[in-house]
């Protein structure tokens, strides 16, 4: 019995610092045809110690990708020139315009399918000076 009990608090323990400090929540993607600007990509994250914000007001925060987008097309994505905003709580935005799936003649997407795609594989934050931070769906 007692080392049940040891068990149970080291499982306990070991979950809560296997936390994500930062996930993604979601991604929304949105077309305005009314006007004549690229479509847009809010991609919102969990970030319980506020450490985009941090890398964001420092200037190391130097750019975000999609690992699911193939390398040599990740240019077509403007994240230098992303938008940070703090929505409430430990969510936080970054977004920007492409027209990355517009150009693609090949297939028609729909918003779920971008959405989706998006989302598949992760995305990475570069930390000018450090690494690539591979930030996943929250559970």
């Amino acid at each position: 019995m007692k080392y049940l009990a040891i068990f149970i608090v080291i499982f306990t323990i070991s979950c809560k610092k296997n936390e994500k400090e930062i996930c993604l929540a979601d991604i929304k993607y949105s077309i305005d045809e009314s006007s004549f600007s690229l479509p847009r990509i809010e991609v919102n994250f969990i970030d319980k110690k506020s450490l985009i914000k941090k890398y964001s007001e420092n200037g190391s925060l130097d750019d975000m990708f999609f690992y699911s987008i193939p390398y040599e097309r990740r240019r077509e994505f403007l994240f230098k020139y992303f938008h940070f905003e703090k929505k409430g709580g430990d969510t936080i935005s970054l977004s920007t315009g492409t027209n990355f799936f517009i150009s693609d003649v090949n297939k028609k997407w729909t918003i779920y399918e971008i959405e989706n795609y998006l989302e598949k594989n992760g995305i990475g934050l570069v930390i000018k000076g450090r690494d690539t931070l591979k930030i996943t769906r929250c559970n």
